[in-house]
Protein backbone atom coordinates (compact mmCIF):
# COMPACT_ATOMS: atom_id res chain seq x y z
CA UNK A 1 0.00 0.00 0.00
CA UNK A 2 2.84 2.27 0.72
CA UNK A 3 4.65 1.91 -2.91
CA UNK A 4 1.55 2.78 -4.66
CA UNK A 5 1.05 6.03 -2.17
CA UNK A 6 4.85 6.69 -2.68
CA UNK A 7 4.52 6.55 -6.66
CA UNK A 8 1.27 8.26 -6.65
CA UNK A 9 3.20 11.11 -4.81
CA UNK A 10 6.01 11.47 -7.40
CA UNK A 11 3.74 10.92 -10.28
CA UNK A 12 1.44 13.17 -9.49
CA UNK A 13 4.56 15.77 -8.71
CA UNK A 14 5.68 15.02 -12.33
CA UNK A 15 1.87 15.23 -14.25
CA UNK A 16 1.62 18.94 -12.52
CA UNK A 17 5.22 20.05 -13.52
CA UNK A 18 4.44 18.54 -17.11
CA UNK A 19 1.34 20.04 -17.18
CA UNK A 20 2.54 23.26 -15.79
CA UNK A 21 5.53 23.23 -18.76
CA UNK A 22 2.94 22.59 -21.16
CA UNK A 23 0.60 25.64 -20.28
CA UNK A 24 3.54 27.80 -19.94
CA UNK A 25 4.12 27.21 -23.57
CA UNK A 26 1.05 27.95 -24.94
CA UNK A 27 0.77 31.09 -22.83
CA UNK A 28 3.67 32.07 -24.27
CA UNK A 29 2.07 31.20 -27.68
CA UNK A 30 -0.73 33.25 -27.00
CA UNK A 31 1.59 36.30 -26.47
CA UNK A 32 2.86 35.74 -30.01
CA UNK A 33 -0.34 35.79 -31.74
CA UNK A 34 -1.09 38.54 -30.43
CA UNK A 35 1.83 40.10 -32.05
CA UNK A 36 2.49 38.30 -35.30
CA UNK A 37 0.43 37.50 -38.39
CA UNK A 38 2.14 34.89 -40.58
CA UNK A 39 2.23 32.18 -38.17
CA UNK A 40 -0.78 30.19 -40.12
CA UNK A 41 1.40 29.75 -43.08
CA UNK A 42 3.52 27.13 -41.05
CA UNK A 43 0.36 24.82 -40.90
CA UNK A 44 1.53 22.66 -43.80
CA UNK A 45 5.33 22.72 -42.23
CA UNK A 46 3.67 21.16 -38.74
CA UNK A 47 1.06 18.76 -40.65
CA UNK A 48 4.25 17.17 -42.78
CA UNK A 49 6.43 16.87 -39.79
CA UNK A 50 4.07 15.18 -37.89
CA UNK A 51 3.16 12.87 -40.65
CA UNK A 52 6.62 12.20 -41.02
CA UNK A 53 7.14 11.42 -37.20
CA UNK A 54 4.08 9.05 -37.13
CA UNK A 55 5.54 7.62 -40.34
CA UNK A 56 8.77 6.52 -38.88
CA UNK A 57 7.78 5.21 -34.94
CA UNK A 58 5.60 1.88 -34.79
CA UNK A 59 3.43 3.53 -31.95
CA UNK A 60 2.67 7.08 -31.41
CA UNK A 61 -0.71 7.83 -29.46
CA UNK A 62 -1.69 11.44 -29.91
CA UNK A 63 -5.22 11.23 -28.97
CA UNK A 64 -6.71 10.12 -25.56
CA UNK A 65 -8.86 6.89 -27.29
CA UNK A 66 -4.99 5.51 -28.64
CA UNK A 67 -3.81 5.86 -24.83
CA UNK A 68 -7.02 4.19 -23.26
CA UNK A 69 -7.64 1.07 -26.02
CA UNK A 70 -3.83 1.07 -26.50
CA UNK A 71 -2.97 -3.11 -26.93
CA UNK A 72 0.05 -5.08 -24.40
CA UNK A 73 1.84 -4.89 -27.80
CA UNK A 74 0.90 -1.37 -29.08
CA UNK A 75 2.36 -0.21 -25.08
CA UNK A 76 5.85 -2.00 -25.93
CA UNK A 77 6.37 -0.30 -29.18
CA UNK A 78 5.55 2.83 -27.77
CA UNK A 79 8.25 5.25 -28.24
CA UNK A 80 10.58 6.23 -25.58
CA UNK A 81 10.25 10.37 -27.48
CA UNK A 82 6.92 10.27 -27.57
CA UNK A 83 6.70 12.59 -24.71
CA UNK A 84 9.11 14.74 -26.46
CA UNK A 85 7.19 14.33 -29.84
CA UNK A 86 3.67 15.11 -28.36
CA UNK A 87 4.74 18.07 -26.15
CA UNK A 88 6.55 19.40 -29.62
CA UNK A 89 3.70 19.00 -31.99
CA UNK A 90 1.35 20.28 -29.55
CA UNK A 91 2.77 23.53 -29.18
CA UNK A 92 3.62 23.82 -33.63
CA UNK A 93 -0.07 22.66 -33.70
CA UNK A 94 -1.30 26.07 -31.56
CA UNK A 95 1.96 28.10 -32.96
CA UNK A 96 0.72 27.59 -36.55
CA UNK A 97 -3.05 28.70 -35.00
CA UNK A 98 -4.35 24.79 -35.49
CA UNK A 99 -7.93 25.64 -33.56
CA UNK A 100 -7.67 22.41 -30.93
CA UNK A 101 -7.84 22.26 -27.19
CA UNK A 102 -5.53 21.30 -24.54
CA UNK A 103 -6.59 18.81 -22.59
CA UNK A 104 -5.98 15.57 -24.62
CA UNK A 105 -2.53 16.48 -24.81
CA UNK A 106 -1.90 16.44 -21.69
CA UNK A 107 -3.78 13.07 -20.81
CA UNK A 108 -1.24 11.63 -23.62
CA UNK A 109 1.96 13.42 -22.15
CA UNK A 110 1.19 12.08 -18.81
CA UNK A 111 0.69 8.44 -20.44
CA UNK A 112 3.92 8.63 -21.68
CA UNK A 113 5.86 9.76 -18.72
CA UNK A 114 4.46 6.63 -17.28
CA UNK A 115 5.80 4.58 -19.65
CA UNK A 116 9.32 6.48 -19.39
CA UNK A 117 8.76 5.56 -15.47
CA UNK A 118 8.13 1.49 -16.72
CA UNK A 119 5.10 1.96 -14.28
CA UNK A 120 2.83 -1.17 -14.67
CA UNK A 121 0.44 0.40 -17.14
CA UNK A 122 -2.18 -2.39 -16.51
CA UNK A 123 -2.70 -0.53 -13.20
CA UNK A 124 -1.32 2.58 -13.53
CA UNK A 125 -2.91 3.21 -16.80
CA UNK A 126 -6.98 4.58 -15.29
CA UNK A 127 -4.98 6.14 -12.39
CA UNK A 128 -2.66 8.74 -14.86
CA UNK A 129 -5.14 9.11 -17.21
CA UNK A 130 -7.98 10.27 -14.79
CA UNK A 131 -5.44 12.27 -12.28
CA UNK A 132 -3.97 14.36 -15.35
CA UNK A 133 -7.33 15.12 -16.79
CA UNK A 134 -8.24 16.56 -13.11
CA UNK A 135 -5.32 18.73 -13.20
CA UNK A 136 -5.68 20.43 -16.26
CA UNK A 137 -9.14 20.89 -15.34
CA UNK A 138 -8.41 22.36 -12.08
CA UNK A 139 -10.92 20.04 -9.88
CA UNK A 140 -8.81 17.24 -8.31
CA UNK A 141 -11.86 15.48 -7.31
CA UNK A 142 -12.87 14.81 -10.85
CA UNK A 143 -10.59 12.42 -10.76
CA UNK A 144 -12.23 10.09 -9.02
CA UNK A 145 -15.66 10.73 -10.82
CA UNK A 146 -13.65 10.42 -14.91
CA UNK A 147 -12.23 7.02 -13.69
CA UNK A 148 -15.61 5.43 -12.90
CA UNK A 149 -16.89 6.82 -16.10
CA UNK A 150 -14.34 5.98 -17.93
CA UNK A 151 -12.68 2.56 -16.56
CA UNK A 152 -13.25 -1.00 -14.50
CA UNK A 153 -11.44 -0.15 -11.52
CA UNK A 154 -10.37 -1.36 -7.83
CA UNK A 155 -11.60 1.28 -5.02
CA UNK A 156 -7.42 1.36 -4.63
CA UNK A 157 -6.65 3.03 -7.34
CA UNK A 158 -9.55 5.29 -7.10
CA UNK A 159 -7.37 6.89 -3.81
CA UNK A 160 -4.63 6.96 -5.97
CA UNK A 161 -5.94 9.07 -8.81
CA UNK A 162 -7.35 10.98 -6.14
CA UNK A 163 -4.17 11.45 -4.28
CA UNK A 164 -2.30 11.86 -7.79
CA UNK A 165 -4.35 14.60 -8.63
CA UNK A 166 -4.14 16.94 -5.78
CA UNK A 167 -0.70 16.73 -5.64
CA UNK A 168 -0.48 17.43 -9.40
CA UNK A 169 -2.86 20.06 -8.88
CA UNK A 170 -0.96 21.50 -5.34
CA UNK A 171 2.40 21.55 -7.90
CA UNK A 172 0.52 23.54 -10.82
CA UNK A 173 -0.55 26.21 -7.82
CA UNK A 174 2.58 26.19 -6.93
CA UNK A 175 4.05 27.36 -9.89
CA UNK A 176 1.42 29.86 -10.71
CA UNK A 177 -0.73 28.03 -13.40
CA UNK A 178 -4.15 28.82 -13.49
CA UNK A 179 -7.44 26.65 -13.80
CA UNK A 180 -9.22 26.87 -16.74
CA UNK A 181 -12.10 27.80 -15.00
CA UNK A 182 -13.30 30.73 -12.64
CA UNK A 183 -16.54 30.47 -10.25
CA UNK A 184 -19.85 31.59 -12.05
CA UNK A 185 -22.77 33.09 -10.36
CA UNK A 186 -25.66 31.83 -11.72
CA UNK A 187 -29.14 33.98 -11.85
CA UNK A 188 -32.14 31.45 -11.43
CA UNK A 189 -34.80 33.93 -10.97
CA UNK A 190 -36.72 33.71 -13.93
CA UNK A 191 -39.93 31.23 -14.00
CA UNK A 192 -39.59 27.47 -13.98
CA UNK A 193 -40.76 27.01 -17.19
CA UNK A 194 -38.59 30.08 -18.97
CA UNK A 195 -35.43 27.49 -17.61
CA UNK A 196 -37.40 24.13 -18.65
CA UNK A 197 -37.55 25.75 -22.38
CA UNK A 198 -34.21 26.99 -22.35
CA UNK A 199 -32.69 23.76 -20.80
CA UNK A 200 -34.70 21.10 -22.99
CA UNK A 201 -33.80 23.34 -26.04
CA UNK A 202 -30.07 23.56 -25.24
CA UNK A 203 -29.70 19.54 -24.77
CA UNK A 204 -31.67 18.94 -28.15
CA UNK A 205 -29.45 21.22 -30.11
CA UNK A 206 -26.20 20.09 -28.39
CA UNK A 207 -26.72 16.74 -28.25
CA UNK A 208 -27.87 16.53 -32.23
CA UNK A 209 -25.12 18.73 -33.28
CA UNK A 210 -22.53 16.41 -31.39
CA UNK A 211 -23.70 13.18 -32.83
CA UNK A 212 -23.24 15.26 -36.63
CA UNK A 213 -20.09 16.60 -35.38
CA UNK A 214 -18.45 12.81 -34.25
CA UNK A 215 -19.77 10.83 -37.47
CA UNK A 216 -18.41 13.39 -39.41
CA UNK A 217 -15.01 13.26 -37.31
CA UNK A 218 -14.90 8.93 -38.26
CA UNK A 219 -15.79 10.00 -41.76
CA UNK A 220 -12.86 12.87 -42.37
CA UNK A 221 -10.34 11.17 -40.15
CA UNK A 222 -10.28 7.87 -42.62
CA UNK A 223 -11.09 10.02 -45.23
CA UNK A 224 -7.49 11.85 -45.30
CA UNK A 225 -5.51 8.82 -43.57
CA UNK A 226 -6.27 6.75 -47.36
CA UNK A 227 -5.65 10.23 -49.38
CA UNK A 228 -2.79 12.32 -47.76
CA UNK A 229 -2.92 14.86 -51.12
CA UNK A 230 -6.35 15.65 -50.24
CA UNK A 231 -5.09 16.38 -46.56
CA UNK A 232 -2.59 18.72 -48.17
CA UNK A 233 -4.29 20.08 -50.05
CA UNK A 234 -7.22 21.13 -47.28
CA UNK A 235 -4.17 22.15 -44.86
CA UNK A 236 -2.84 24.82 -47.79
CA UNK A 237 -6.10 26.44 -48.19
CA UNK A 238 -6.61 26.23 -44.65
CA UNK A 239 -3.43 28.08 -44.03
CA UNK A 240 -4.80 30.82 -46.51
CA UNK A 241 -8.45 31.25 -45.00
CA UNK A 242 -6.36 31.80 -41.33
CA UNK A 243 -4.04 34.02 -42.88
CA UNK A 244 -7.30 36.70 -43.07
CA UNK A 245 -7.00 39.14 -40.88
CA UNK A 246 -11.29 38.49 -39.75
CA UNK A 247 -10.22 34.40 -38.79
CA UNK A 248 -7.90 35.21 -36.36
CA UNK A 249 -10.93 35.10 -33.38
CA UNK A 250 -10.94 31.27 -34.94
CA UNK A 251 -6.88 31.00 -34.45
CA UNK A 252 -5.48 28.35 -31.50
CA UNK A 253 -6.40 29.21 -27.94
CA UNK A 254 -9.24 31.85 -28.88
CA UNK A 255 -9.89 32.53 -25.25
CA UNK A 256 -10.36 35.88 -25.49
CA UNK A 257 -13.96 34.63 -27.39
CA UNK A 258 -14.97 32.50 -24.45
CA UNK A 259 -14.51 35.69 -22.37
CA UNK A 260 -16.67 37.58 -24.47
CA UNK A 261 -19.03 34.74 -23.99
CA UNK A 262 -18.85 35.08 -20.20
CA UNK A 263 -19.96 38.67 -20.16
CA UNK A 264 -23.25 37.35 -22.39
CA UNK A 265 -22.20 38.12 -25.84
CA UNK A 266 -22.24 35.00 -28.38
CA UNK A 267 -22.00 34.78 -32.14
CA UNK A 268 -23.37 31.80 -33.89
CA UNK A 269 -21.81 32.10 -37.42
CA UNK A 270 -18.68 32.32 -35.29
CA UNK A 271 -19.38 29.23 -33.46
CA UNK A 272 -20.01 27.51 -35.88
CA UNK A 273 -17.24 28.09 -38.36
CA UNK A 274 -15.15 27.29 -34.92
CA UNK A 275 -16.54 23.84 -34.72
CA UNK A 276 -15.95 22.90 -38.39
CA UNK A 277 -12.11 24.36 -37.91
CA UNK A 278 -11.96 22.22 -34.96
CA UNK A 279 -13.52 19.21 -36.71
CA UNK A 280 -11.16 19.56 -39.38
CA UNK A 281 -7.77 19.97 -37.46
CA UNK A 282 -8.27 17.00 -35.18
CA UNK A 283 -9.58 14.53 -38.25
CA UNK A 284 -6.08 15.59 -40.21
CA UNK A 285 -4.11 14.58 -37.07
CA UNK A 286 -3.11 18.16 -35.43
CA UNK A 287 -1.94 17.22 -32.08
CA UNK A 288 -4.59 18.83 -29.49
CA UNK A 289 -7.29 18.15 -27.33
CA UNK A 290 -10.59 19.28 -28.30
CA UNK A 291 -11.71 20.27 -24.68
CA UNK A 292 -11.24 24.14 -24.76
CA UNK A 293 -13.43 24.47 -28.21
CA UNK A 294 -16.18 22.06 -26.91
CA UNK A 295 -16.71 24.47 -23.93
CA UNK A 296 -16.65 27.81 -26.45
CA UNK A 297 -19.26 26.14 -28.72
CA UNK A 298 -21.35 25.04 -25.70
CA UNK A 299 -21.43 28.21 -23.83
CA UNK A 300 -21.52 30.14 -27.00
CA UNK A 301 -25.16 27.96 -27.85
CA UNK A 302 -26.19 28.28 -24.06
CA UNK A 303 -25.75 32.15 -24.29
CA UNK A 304 -27.16 32.15 -27.71
CA UNK A 305 -30.54 30.12 -26.70
CA UNK A 306 -30.85 32.34 -23.09
CA UNK A 307 -30.68 35.31 -24.71
CA UNK A 308 -33.33 34.93 -27.31
CA UNK A 309 -36.06 33.47 -24.85
CA UNK A 310 -34.93 36.39 -22.55
CA UNK A 311 -33.24 34.61 -19.75
CA UNK A 312 -30.20 35.35 -17.94
CA UNK A 313 -26.79 34.24 -20.15
CA UNK A 314 -25.45 33.36 -16.63
CA UNK A 315 -27.93 30.52 -16.81
CA UNK A 316 -27.37 29.74 -20.52
CA UNK A 317 -23.70 30.26 -20.12
CA UNK A 318 -23.55 27.38 -17.32
CA UNK A 319 -26.30 25.17 -19.00
CA UNK A 320 -23.92 24.87 -22.25
CA UNK A 321 -20.53 25.22 -20.74
CA UNK A 322 -20.11 21.19 -20.29
CA UNK A 323 -22.87 19.72 -22.48
CA UNK A 324 -20.30 19.85 -26.08
CA UNK A 325 -18.16 18.05 -24.25
CA UNK A 326 -20.44 15.58 -22.70
CA UNK A 327 -22.25 14.75 -26.36
CA UNK A 328 -18.42 14.73 -27.72
CA UNK A 329 -17.27 12.28 -24.76
CA UNK A 330 -20.65 11.04 -23.20
CA UNK A 331 -19.08 11.97 -19.82
CA UNK A 332 -22.43 12.76 -18.19
CA UNK A 333 -21.30 12.57 -14.47
CA UNK A 334 -17.94 14.15 -14.64
CA UNK A 335 -19.05 17.36 -17.24
CA UNK A 336 -21.63 17.52 -14.10
CA UNK A 337 -19.89 17.54 -10.95
CA UNK A 338 -17.42 19.71 -13.06
CA UNK A 339 -20.72 22.32 -13.49
CA UNK A 340 -21.33 21.65 -9.49
CA UNK A 341 -17.60 22.86 -8.47
CA UNK A 342 -18.04 25.54 -11.07
CA UNK A 343 -21.49 26.65 -9.66
CA UNK A 344 -22.95 25.19 -6.79
CA UNK A 345 -25.75 22.88 -6.01
CA UNK A 346 -28.44 24.83 -6.95
CA UNK A 347 -27.69 24.31 -11.05
CA UNK A 348 -27.77 21.01 -10.42
CA UNK A 349 -30.88 19.88 -11.09
CA UNK A 350 -30.87 21.81 -14.13
CA UNK A 351 -27.49 20.74 -15.00
CA UNK A 352 -28.55 17.04 -14.98
CA UNK A 353 -31.43 17.54 -17.18
CA UNK A 354 -29.64 19.19 -19.80
CA UNK A 355 -26.43 16.82 -19.84
CA UNK A 356 -28.87 13.83 -19.87
CA UNK A 357 -30.97 15.13 -23.08
CA UNK A 358 -27.84 15.66 -24.69
CA UNK A 359 -26.08 12.65 -23.57
CA UNK A 360 -29.51 10.75 -24.97
CA UNK A 361 -29.15 12.79 -28.37
CA UNK A 362 -25.60 12.45 -29.15
CA UNK A 363 -25.08 8.95 -30.50
CA UNK A 364 -23.87 6.13 -28.84
CA UNK A 365 -20.01 6.93 -29.92
CA UNK A 366 -16.63 8.72 -27.64
CA UNK A 367 -13.80 10.89 -28.84
CA UNK A 368 -12.28 9.11 -25.74
CA UNK A 369 -13.02 5.32 -27.07
CA UNK A 370 -12.37 3.90 -29.78
CA UNK A 371 -15.46 4.71 -31.56
CA UNK A 372 -16.45 3.26 -35.83
CA UNK A 373 -18.95 3.89 -37.82
CA UNK A 374 -20.95 0.78 -37.02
Amino acid sequence: MLRPLFISVIFGALIGGSTALYTLGLEKIQIFHQAETLYPLGLIFVFSLIYFVKRQTLFFPTQVYQVVISSEIEQRHWSSLSYVWNILGSWMSHLAGASLGREGTSIVLASSLAQLCRLNWKYYQPIVISAAFACVIGQPFIAIIFMMEMFATNFDQKIFSVVMAWVGFLVMQSLSVQPLFKLITVDLSVSFGDKLMVVVLIGIIIGLTTQIFKYSYIMLSDFFMKNKLIAVLVVIILSWIFFQPQMKPLHSLSLNVLSEIQTGRSDLQLLFLKMIFTLLFISLGFIGGDFIPAIIIGSGIGVSVANFFNVSFTFGLVMGLMAFFTGLTRLKWTSLWIIFFLSGFQVMLWGYLCLSITRQLCGPDSLYKKISLT
